[in-house]
This record gives C-alpha cells, structure tokens and sequence, in this order.
C-alpha cells in the first residue's frame, strides 16, 4: 500500500528522500545533471521542452526582448539554472527567486495576474495551466527537450527495477 509522505516546500524533497522518509518521489522532475549526481531516476515520464511564459497580451517572442524584464522562479527548481544561463546571455534581464512554498502552478497563476512578470515553465505544465487559467502565453521555448522521471535513492536498485518495469 503507498503511503503518501508531504513536505512543506519543493525544495524539501530530495533531502526528505534521502533521508529516508519515502522511498520514490512522483513528482515528475527535471532529470539534471545536478539531481542525477544526489538521486536515481527512473526510465522517463514525460518530455518537454521549458517555455518562457508571460501575459497573453504581451507582445514578447523571444530572447532579444528580455531586457529590462523580471523572470521569477524557485531556485530549488530545475528552471533555476536555465534563467541564470537566460541572464548570461541577455543581461539586462532580472531573475527573481520566489517562495519555496510556491507551485509552478501558483507562479504562472501570478503571471497571468499581472503580479509577476515572466516565469520559466514545463511545456505540458503551461498547457495545463493554460487551459483553466485565462491570460497566459508560452512567448518561446529555452533550450531542447528534457526527460521528466520519479526519483529513488541511489542505492535503490531493485525499487528502480520495479518501477521501470512498471513504467
């Protein structure tokens, strides 16, 4: 039987995992280079791309209107490094770190509210969102596509085994 174990924050469930309080994270994460040095990750669940997300009336289509903006996103998220990357190459944009406790959900939600400027989320995500949240638009894609798993400790070979399997 699953037993469903809840952190406070996102940025809580690696550590939580490896700390022994669960023993798989289903929580559809980035596969990073970061993340896959801490946690084993299962045979892929999902593939997207990151989009930039903004207002459906903003006239943003690409990188070179980055100037002057203010994306915001968790820094213990998977999208933290892209807009650092985004930053580098464009610096006259602003990356901002939000709540902990905020959901990728709850950041494109104050997006489309006009409380946050732009954010960096999951193509799959954003549609979602989109389609019971009035007023977003993805304005371009960053980077190519990368695979989303479920997360084990790394010695965890036969639950991986399993759950690939399952997969």
């Amino acid at each position: 039987e699953p037993v469903l174990v809840e952190v406070d924050s996102y940025d809580e469930l690696i550590p939580s995992l490896l700390e022994g309080e669960g023993d798989v994270l289903v929580a559809s994460m980035t596969v990073t280079p970061d993340r896959k040095r801490r946690v084993a990750f299962t045979t892929p669940v999902a593939v997207v791309t990151e989009q930039v997300v903004t207002r459906q009336d903003d006239d943003l289509s690409g990188p070179e209107g980055l100037a002057g903006r203010t994306i915001a996103v968790r820094e213990s998220s998977s999208y933290w490094n892209t807009v650092q990357d985004l930053k580098e190459k464009h610096p006259g944009l602003t990356v901002k770190a939000v709540s902990e406790e905020l959901d990728t959900e709850q950041i494109l939600y104050r997006v489309a509210q006009g409380e946050l400027d732009l954010t960096l989320a999951d193509s799959n995500l954003v549609q979602a969102v989109s389609a019971y949240t009035p007023g977003l638009k993805a304005a371009f894609e960053v980077g190519g596509p990368r695979p989303w798993a479920w997360a084990v400790r790394p010695g965890a070979h036969e639950l991986r085994k399993a759950l690939d399997e399952f997969l």
